[in-house]
């Protein structure tokens, strides 16, 4: 027979693992919300968690609780496992519990977990290997598997056909993409690390990525399913949008009046794996009992019950059939390594945070001079123009110029246009519109020598006087040269300031860009690491807009 209770929680710490008594202990539902601070959704049709005891006529002189954790799209698979179990005479009172698999990821972290975890994809355990080294998780084999896919709405699987588009031309082109966030969700997860991967290393594919990670970043979605229910209320204007294989099947299921289509792009994609993990400190009667569930999960009829609910097998074979999908195995590009996808979240987070900057530009006469077909000055212009259509229209941004005396006699610097949102009224336009125009007429205008440590001072002060906390607030100073004005400060008075007015509650981050084989990049480099910033340097004028975007992704 079956009764139901509420799952336990095992509290893990650095110390031996402890196991609380029945009185004391708290249901796993509980402990997560406490964890992370954030509601855990669960899926039971009759309460919140289910129990099940061995039947009355088994053997049994204890049953120790054995809870299990579990991604919700194979709960109920788990849920009717842990019951074939306990009808084959396991000794055990399972507790199977569905939660969002970043909330048990977290809840370990926090010294909380279940004694089984099911989590949508191997990610998770790694991450705890990096935040928890000292409580390791055992991950043995993977239950069901689901790819990634590009969900269409029929307007878009119409305008794709039967093309198999690339990962870079739907991020890169006329088709409105959105995604889950990958700080939240597996398959915003690895879709990020796909289209990291599909777009290359090269110099143009990082500034493609930087763009492309800033505009995704602005419309994710807090989970998968949220995409889905925008589409459910508008199918004919939501976006295309990552999403596994399973869950677009079982939404066409739900919805046979608004079905969705979906393509795997060429260069191939990733796959939720499900994996089966056990905590390695767990005792060996809960792992043994703990192994009949995984076993049941295994069978002829958790297999069957798998593929029911739309998944392939681990190997990749069987297919829910979803319209635009092959049936047989898909391909699958390289996994990326531990470094790669560091990189790619620690980017991801860092372009979420909105953008409040000024932007300090050299307009001293070296800039005239040729750089290939084009002068320093126009290719600065058109590097501030790309960089300026890649900003989300919730940035803040201003505008100097420099040269000497440029704003009067013994000041280098000039306001064209002060730090306001993008999207700002301004004359007849935008306050975008007049920013363009700006840099349009900065070729113009190109006269004097360079008044490098007066300009980025006072604009450094100007940031930090109007300092606006929930942004990124910093000066990005683009220059071709050395400090040239002697009547100003030198460059230990500049480091001397920065170094003193530095506020770590109004922190301004210093980014200086230099421009060609006459930057002084070593005197660059010690400016910015006195700040608290970075410098980078476009040897080739003709890699400005690269570099330029570069330094624009560096906001830690």
């Amino acid at each position: 027979m079956g009764r139901h209770t509420a799952p336990k929680a095992r509290r893990r710490s650095t110390r031996p693992a402890r196991r609380l008594g029945t009185g004391a202990t708290a249901a796993l539902a509980a402990a997560l919300t406490a964890a992370v601070a954030v509601p855990v959704t669960l899926l039971w049709p009759d309460g919140p968690g289910i129990s099940a005891i061995a039947e009355d006529g088994a053997d049994c002189r204890e049953r120790p609780d054995v809870a299990i954790a579990v991604a919700p799209q194979v709960a109920p698979v788990v849920q009717a496992a842990a019951h074939r179990a306990t009808a084959a005479g396991a000794c055990a009172n399972y507790s199977v519990q569905a939660a969002a698999p970043a909330a048990v990821a977290a809840a370990i972290a926090g010294g909380e977990g279940p004694d089984a975890w099911v989590s949508d994809s191997t990610l998770w355990v790694d991450q705890l290997g990096s935040a928890r080294p000292e409580d390791p998780w055992r991950v043995g084999a993977s239950i069901a598997s689901s790819p990634i896919v590009l969900a269409l709405p029929t307007p878009l699987a119409a305008k794709v056909g039967s093309a198999r588009p690339e990962w870079r031309s739907m991020l890169t082109g006329s088709t409105p993409v959105r995604m889950a966030d990958p700080e939240a969700d597996a398959t915003g997860r690895l879709a990020l690390f796909t289209v990291r991967g599909a777009l290359g290393s090269s110099e143009a594919a990082r500034k493609i990525a930087g763009a492309t990670m800033i505009r995704l970043s602005r419309t994710a979605a807090g989970s998968e399913a949220e995409l889905f229910d925008e589409y459910a209320q508008k199918p004919d204007s939501s976006p295309a949008f990552p999403a596994s294989e399973q869950a677009v099947a079982r939404f066409n299921r739900e919805h046979t009046d608004a079905t969705l289509a979906a393509v795997i792009p060429a260069e191939g994609t990733a796959t939720l794996d499900y994996p089966w993990a056990t905590a390695d400190g767990l005792a060996p009667q809960k792992r043994t009992l703990a192994d009949k569930v995984l076993a049941e999960v295994r069978s002829e009829k958790g297999a069957a019950d798998l593929a029911a609910a739309g998944f392939r097998a681990p190997g990749g074979s069987g297919s829910p059939r979803v319209a635009g999908i092959p049936s047989g195995p898909v391909k699958l590009v390289k996994a990326a390594t531990a470094e790669e996808r560091a990189s790619a979240l620690e980017l991801w987070t860092a372009v979420r945070t909105d953008m409040r900057m000024l932007a300090v530009m050299d307009v001293s006469g070296s800039m005239k001079a040729k750089a290939g077909k084009r002068s320093r000055i126009e290719l600065a212009h058109a590097a501030a123009v790309t960089a300026l259509n890649t900003f989300p229209q919730s940035s803040q941004v201003g505008l100097w110029e420099f040269s000497t005396d440029r704003g009067g006699p013994g000041q280098d610097y000039r306001q064209l246009q002060p730090i306001r949102p993008l999207t700002a009224t301004v004359g007849s336009g935008t306050h975008k519109d007049a920013l363009t125009r700006e840099f349009a007429a900065m070729p113009r205008t190109v006269a004097g020598n360079t008044g490098l440590y007066d300009s980025l001072l006072a604009a450094f002060r100007s940031v930090k006087s109007s300092y606006q906390p929930g942004y990124v607030n910093s000066v990005v100073l683009l220059t071709d040269g050395v400090n040239e004005d002697a009547q100003g400060i030198s460059l230990q008075q500049l480091l001397s300031a920065l170094q003193r007015e530095r506020d770590p509650k109004r922190p301004v981050r210093v980014i200086l860009v230099g421009l060609g084989d006459q930057t002084d990049a070593k005197t660059l480099a010690t400016i910015a690491r006195t700040a608290g910033g970075a410098s980078f340097v476009a040897r080739d004028p003709q890699d400005i807009t690269t570099v330029f975007i570069q330094a624009l992704m560096t906001r830690g």
